[in-house]
């Protein structure tokens, strides 16, 4: 087990918003704690209003947003958001559901960081339209995210995932990723799975798991990428497409499909594509 070690220390100044709290308040609070030394809490308790249409909060400051309580059984609702973390900027989010009403998508920009933990996903095969969390991370920008569900997301700088899901559903008009994830930078899976990605629920092609480009630099330790079925015409994988370097470690490749090219419904294995891995034991 690769420990990445405690993330998401919040700033003490803090304000809650509540039941008959609108969401324009709320991004009042955000815009103030970007320019006030040392940042500000956002702290979340069910009821609050979520924005009628998306809408994008710009973070250039030390911002925290935490779900209160913290239990997953009652965990508060945070969805139809873009968050634009730029350089300069500290986006924590933790402990809040997304995807339930709409998709929360963070783009970290050069200079950017996000931390993030505990974060929930609606992935149930009986709401194929649901969405969830997407990263979209530019050259320069740093993620790392701790025991959540994700969904699509791209990477070209550096990604830290420990303990997390990525799921089944795909957010590719939020961030046009068709993937779970499309690395061009360094991306870490510590005991994390890329699961049951299917391009039933996506209509695109190259619905697998992981596509590391030729600048891209993946390490899996004690991970699995199992499950994903590629099902377009197109479809070349369903696990790994690796055009760069791949460093694996105690982890699992494994029953992941792609349609044959001469024949759409024949279905053939298609763990790892491309370059091969090299296997650290």
């Amino acid at each position: 087990t690769l420990a990445l070690g405690e993330i998401g220390v919040c700033p003490p100044y803090s304000k809650t918003f509540g039941p008959g709290d609108p969401w324009s308040d709320i991004e009042a609070f955000l815009l103030a704690a970007n320019s006030r030394p040392g940042g500000g809490t956002l702290k979340l308790v069910p009821g609050f209003g979520l924005p009628e249409t998306l809408v994008t909060s710009v973070i250039t400051g030390v911002v925290c947003i935490e779900g209160l309580p913290e239990s997953a059984e009652s965990r508060v609702a945070l969805a139809g958001v873009l968050f634009d973390v730029y350089d300069g900027g500290l986006l924590t989010l933790r402990s809040v559901r997304v995807g339930s009403q709409g998709p929360t998508t963070i783009a970290v920009r050069t200079g950017g960081n996000l931390f993030a933990s505990n974060i929930e996903t609606p992935n149930s095969e009986d709401d194929p339209s649901a969405n969830g969390l997407c990263l979209s991370v530019d050259y320069g920008g740093f993620v790392q995210v701790q025991n959540s569900e994700l969904c699509a997301s791209r990477n070209h700088g550096v990604m830290l995932l420990e303990r997390c899901q990525i799921g089944a559903y795909c957010n590719f008009f939020t961030v046009g990723v068709p993937v779970g994830i499309d690395n061009s930078g360094y991306l870490l899976l510590s005991n994390a799975n890329v699961h049951g990605r299917n391009d039933k629920y996506c209509g695109r092609p190259y619905s697998g798991g992981i596509w590391n480009q030729a600048s891209g630099v993946v390490t899996m330790v004690g991970s699995t990428i199992a499950k994903n079925l590629a099902s377009s015409e197109n479809s070349s994988f369903g696990g790994i497409y690796n055009e760069g370097h791949l460093e694996i470690a105690r982890s699992i490749v494994a029953d992941n499909t792609a349609t044959s090219e001469e024949d759409p419904d024949d279905w053939i294995p298609a763990d790892c594509v491309g370059i091969p891995a090299i296997d650290l034991g």
